[in-house]
């Protein structure tokens, strides 16, 4: 049976291991934060499994940390949406803190992820999302206006985002909005860089409290990153 611990307000689980499942064994309906070192991936169907434990056994979490490290490789694996491996957790409508950090896991996030997530978790102060690049290195998270115009009308509080990618389509131009949306964000973390014309337009029209650093040569056809 699960050990129920109701004052419980914070977790830290160093290595979460598949044949282990201690989130099977712990519950607090009062967990604020769980954070995950290392956190074993074999597949989209695990991963739902253990997110909807977390669901069933913190229905009030606010922050959620955890790295995933696949176990075997993932060659040859369908890529899929992250949202297909942890819809469950749009169920935890506290959320804060949302960070999820990985490396050649075939997941990807896009415009409507972002959208699905802004509106599931209108709380939101940090958002990051780091690696989740396919096996064949592609970006695995990006983002666009729509997904970024999302996160600014649903998310007001959110001060931190971190994406693999930012990439504005010629389509898209006319989601901007008539006048700048001066959300609040400070800082944008864009981890393989964003290029100029791409960062001006986020920074006129969207966050205009970031300040990224130019690299990658004199001009301006570098690379800004935080």
């Amino acid at each position: 049976p699960a050990l129920d611990f109701p004052s419980l307000r914070h977790l830290r689980i160093p290595i979460h291991r598949e044949n282990c499942p201690a989130y099977d064994i712990i519950a607090s309906p009062r967990l604020q934060s769980l954070h995950i070192h290392h956190m074993e991936y074999s597949s989209v169907a695990y991963l739902r499994r253990v997110c909807s434990a977390w669901v069933h056994s913190f229905p009030n979490l606010e922050v959620l940390s955890f790295w995933l490290t696949p176990t075997e490789s993932q060659d040859g694996v369908p890529t899929r949406s992250l949202l297909t491996a942890i819809s469950p957790l749009l169920n935890l409508r506290h959320i804060r803190t949302f960070i999820l950090q990985t490396v050649s896991t075939p997941l990807t996030i896009d415009d409507a992820d972002l959208t699905v997530l802004s509106e599931a978790w209108p709380s939101l102060e940090e958002l990051y999302v780091s690696g989740m690049s396919t096996p064949d290195y592609r970006a695995g998270s990006t983002a666009g206006l729509p997904g970024l115009l999302s996160l600014a009308t649903n998310c007001s509080n959110l001060t931190m985002l971190g994406i693999n990618c930012i990439v504005i389509r010629p389509e898209d131009a006319s989601l901007l909005p008539a006048s700048p949306v001066n959300h609040p964000l400070k800082e944008l973390r864009v981890i393989r860089g964003i290029a100029p014309d791409t960062y001006r337009l986020v920074r006129e029209n969207i966050f205009p409290h970031i300040n990224l650093q130019l690299y990658g040569g004199d001009g301006e056809d570098g690379s800004y990153y935080a």
